[in-house]
This record gives structure tokens, sequence and C-alpha cells, in this order.
């Protein structure tokens, strides 16, 4: 269990081969995390570049990656991302 602020998003990028998961709620606030390690890696920030500048880049535009808003409840940039 996660929680997120209303208008928060959550970005999330997988393997599938190896099924591990990177997921990134930027600028929130882990009160509870039960995701098992193994095969998440949960982030709230995003990674930084050289000059210290946060880069979602990856999420974004990547293969297997994807953001969903816990606001709207919609997916968006979406390179596979099934929400039920």
């Amino acid at each position: 269990m996660i929680s997120v602020d209303l208008g928060s998003e959550i970005a999330i990028c997988w393997q599938p081969e190896h099924l591990e998961w990177d997921l990134v709620a930027d600028g929130t606030e882990i009160l509870i995390n039960k995701l098992d390690t193994t095969k998440y890696k949960f982030r709230t920030g995003f990674p930084l570049d050289g000059r210290g500048i946060p880069t979602p880049v990856r999420y974004y535009s990547g293969a297997n990656c994807g953001s969903f808003s816990t606001y709207s409840g919609k997916v968006f940039r979406n390179k596979g991302i099934i929400v039920e």
C-alpha cells in the first residue's frame, strides 16, 4: 500500500522478462510500503542528472514505461500499461 496525495502521478517502468518494476511517485511521503523489494524499486523522486535536475525522461519515453494519475485515474505516456 502506498499513500499519495490527490493529483499525484506514479511513473512506472518494468522488465517483463525479469518481473522487475521501477516506480516513482515524485514528491510523495511514503507512509506504508508493503511492496516486495526483490521485485519493486520504489522512489519518491525522479533520478537526478549531472546538474542535480530531476529527469523523468526514461519513465515518459522508454519502452515498457508510462505514468498513472491518482487524481484522474488515467494512464499517460502509455507504453503498455493496463489498469484494472
